[in-house]
Parts: C-alpha cells; structure tokens; sequence
C-alpha cells in the first residue's frame, strides 16, 4: 500500500488536472506530499498543478503553489528549470513583461546548457518587445537566428524582424526580411511564409515596385 499509495495519488491528481477540477487536484497534492516520503512524484505533482493553474488564468495562485518547490525541492529536482520557466509565464499572464524578463534573464544566466534554451531565448526577446524595448528585441532575435537557425521558432524570429521593418518605415528591409521566410526551402512549406508573402506584397506596394508586387502575388496564387 505503501509504495503504491503515491502514483496513485498522482494519476488522481493528473485526473483532476484534466478535468479542471483545482480544487480536487490541490488536495492530491497535499496527499501526495503526506504519502510519498522519497518525493518521487511531488515535484512532477506540484509542476503539473501550477502550469494548469497559469492556463486557467490563476498566477498568482500558481505562484504561491510553485513557490513551495524551493521548500521541498531546492535545487535538486531535474524538475528546476522548467519550474522557473512556468514562475516566468505566471507573469506572462498577467503582462508584467517587466517581472517576466528579470525570470527569463535569471533563467538564462542559469541554465546555459538546457534543451529549453531556444524556446527560452525567443521568449525573452518577444518580452523586449512587449516591454517597448524595440532594438533589444531586434539583437536578440537577429541572435537568437544566428545561434539556432533551425529551430521550430526560426520562421517567428524572422517574421518579428520583417514587421520591425516594416513598423519603421523601410519597405526595402522589411520585403528582404519576409522574403528570406517564404523562399528559405525549410520554411517555405508554413503557414507563416504565406502571411510573409504577403507581407512582401504590401512592403512592395508601400514602396510602389508593382511590378515586384505581382510577381509575389502570381506566385502566391500558382
């Protein structure tokens, strides 16, 4: 019973996540914490409980639960990063980019090897951008294309830029940016490098190369 009494406790507490019921899963949480003396699953448990609470719109709640990982935890879980990462998405609901950037930037410092760090890295510079930093969010995604040029997130970095552009005022650049989406044979295929083109034709427009305009447009369309 013993050594049985924690999964379970765990797939009710999995259960009461799906079905949205926090009040039920809180309380498997603390059952859990109560029965599993190894904390094997308490971490997982306790992660689990405050991501659905920041997707049901809850962080400060989500807060309070996650903040008990550092009591029970510390710095051992294999857990920890993403744990932060959810600490930093709390704030993400609530559009405090600005307390948001200091996780990401703590996160960053912190774990420099971690598979999470592309996703990571996009993620604080689209927080510049929320935050009205404009050119730290332009370094940081034209870095964050140089470094990880193949990553799922590549296309989104590209559009950024070719709207950074385009939000300034230079068609040229902005037509350059978006082209390099719709035309680079990994990305041309997405949804994403269609919206690019798109975007090509309106840059063009902007700048009054018609010519350019319908050749994008011919293309879009065959």
């Amino acid at each position: 019973q013993e050594s049985l009494a924690a999964p379970a406790l765990y797939q009710i507490l999995r259960l009461n996540v799906e079905l949205g019921n926090l009040t039920n899963a809180t309380a498997a949480l603390q059952e859990i914490f109560a029965a599993d003396r190894d904390l094997r699953f308490g971490d997982r448990s306790l992660l689990l409980l405050g991501q659905k609470l920041i997707t049901a719109g809850q962080p400060a709640d989500a807060r309070a639960i996650l903040a008990g990982f550092n009591q029970k935890f510390g710095e051992q879980s294999p857990l920890r990063p993403q744990l932060e990462l959810a600490l930093a998405r709390s704030y993400i609901q609530e559009k405090n980019w600005l307390g948001a950037l200091d996780q990401y930037q703590h996160w960053l410092a912190k774990f420099p090897t971690n598979e999470l760090r592309p996703s990571a890295e996009f993620n604080y510079a689209w927080l510049h951008y929320q935050a009205g930093r404009d050119s730290n969010a332009f370094t940081l995604f034209t870095n964050f294309l140089a470094r990880h040029p193949t990553n799922e997130l590549a296309p989104r970095a590209q559009f950024w830029l070719g709207d950074f552009y385009y939000r300034q005022n230079d068609m040229l650049a902005a037509e350059k940016a978006y082209q390099h989406l719709f035309q680079n044979p990994n990305w041309a295929a997405k949804p994403l490098a269609f919206q690019a083109r798109m975007m090509a034709v309106r840059a063009t427009f902007a700048r009054q190369a018609y010519g350019q305009a319908a050749y994008y447009i011919t293309n879009l369309i065959v």
